[in-house]
């Protein structure tokens, strides 16, 4: 499945949560559910994943960008209507195929 969404990069450190596109464009205020589930997260914590929304059991880019433009109570707002997840790959051991590639997918 193409995951059609926003690459991402979260780090929390203690009193701070940083949500970042891949090319540094801040994102955090866009996405505040994402925001704040970061914040749960052990001090120094990073993670890189792709943010999505979903519509459909299908990404739906055009509501991900959408919620890209808003900021402050706009952006709570679409919370509730079209909430954003963070992907994030799974962890664990390569497991290499018969060639020798790793098998987790693109990183």
């Amino acid at each position: 499945m193409k995951w059609d969404g926003f690459g991402a990069l979260v780090s929390a450190d203690p009193g701070k949560v940083a949500l970042r596109s891949r090319r540094d464009t801040e994102m955090g205020p866009a996405f505040p559910e994402i925001v704040a589930g970061a914040a749960q997260l052990p001090d120094a914590t990073s993670l890189d994943g792709e943010l999505v929304v979903w519509e459909e059991g299908q990404p739906a880019f055009e509501r991900l960008q959408n919620r890209l433009r808003r900021r402050g109570a706009r952006a709570a707002r679409a919370v509730d209507e079209a909430p954003a997840h963070l992907w994030l790959p799974p962890l664990g051991k390569a497991q290499p195929d018969h060639c020798g590639h790793d098998t987790r997918g693109p990183g």
